[in-house]
């Protein structure tokens, strides 16, 4: 069985650096995501609870500052299934590009929901992500 990868690119009206903070500091991530139980660093173990009780698990493989961050991800309805996140920023005039790779997600017909859930849940996080970048880069 092969694994489906969902990416999308967004463009944030923010420096790599703000970004960052917002991909890798707990309540940063508070604000548009979930908040992890610790901040995600290189080698760190991690674990958040989402607004429907659901607990994400994973462990940070790389953090390159401002650049590149991966992790494992694994909410129970993957089954024993272990998917990677992984966000490249790059810096673009007037802001920072910022692109999402979710890839090893299960796939089959019995695994399409979870793949629709989490797509639209990006989706709605990112809104999140880009009012709360908004408004912190106007204040």
């Amino acid at each position: 069985m092969t694994a489906t990868t969902l990416q999308k690119t967004l463009y944030l009206r923010a420096t790599p650096q703000e970004v960052w903070t917002f991909l890798t500091e707990p309540d940063a991530l508070a604000d548009w995501f979930h908040r992890p139980d610790a901040a995600l660093q290189q080698g760190n173990a991690y674990e958040m609870c989402s607004d429907g009780g659901i607990t994400i698990s994973g462990q940070v493989i790389a953090a390159q500052p401002c650049t590149r961050l991966q992790y494992t991800f694994h909410v129970p309805p993957m089954g024993d299934s272990i998917s990677t996140v992984t966000w490249e920023l790059e810096p673009v005039p007037g802001g920072t590009r910022l692109c999402l790779t979710h890839d090893g997600l299960p796939q089959g017909v019995t695994h399409f929901g979870l793949t629709l859930a989490l797509d639209q849940g990006w989706d709605g996080h990112f809104a999140k992500l880009r009012r709360t970048l908004a408004s912190e880069v106007e204040n």
